[in-house]
């Protein structure tokens, strides 16, 4: 029987998971950090896969967000290729869930199903069901 190729190595997963046991004490965004340490993302990398600019950036990397709004949060998320029981431990640590909205089920929805897809994949999906897109720079392709 041939399996079809996972998106996270078994070896992945597991670093993904102590990472997120290892910083659950932590507030969010140092625990963002973490997994952007693991991935080895810089500025260039943050905003090449995640849609978002450099100011958001330096400002989880400098703990200066009290709080991240749905939206940059998933499309970090998306860009880190998080397992969705990782991204509903962080967002409950954030106090946030996802709802029954159309929306925060679309963006579960990409999590579970697009995981390492990227977020110009995700955002074609999130166009066609009419859901706001992921990413800074998706808000100048809404107003299109």
């Amino acid at each position: 029987m041939a399996y079809q190729k996972a998106v996270l190595t078994f070896e992945e997963l597991m670093a993904l998971e102590q990472i997120a046991a290892a910083t659950a004490p932590l507030p969010v965004c140092e625990r963002l950090m973490a997994f952007m340490d693991f991935r080895r993302w810089n500025r260039q990398r943050f905003t090449l896969h995640t849609g978002l600019d450099e100011s958001t950036y330096s400002k989880l990397k400098h703990n200066q967000r009290k709080r991240l709004d749905m939206r940059t949060f998933i499309a970090i998320c998306v860009g880190l290729r998080l397992p969705l029981p990782i991204v509903e431990d962080l967002l409950h640590k954030a106090g946030m869930a996802f709802s029954n909205s159309l929306e925060d089920q679309a963006y579960r929805y990409v999590i579970l199903m697009f995981n390492g897809a990227g977020h110009d994949a995700c955002n074609a999906f999130l166009r066609r069901h009419k859901i706001p897109q992921l990413g800074t720079f998706a808000k100048d392709e809404l107003a299109a």
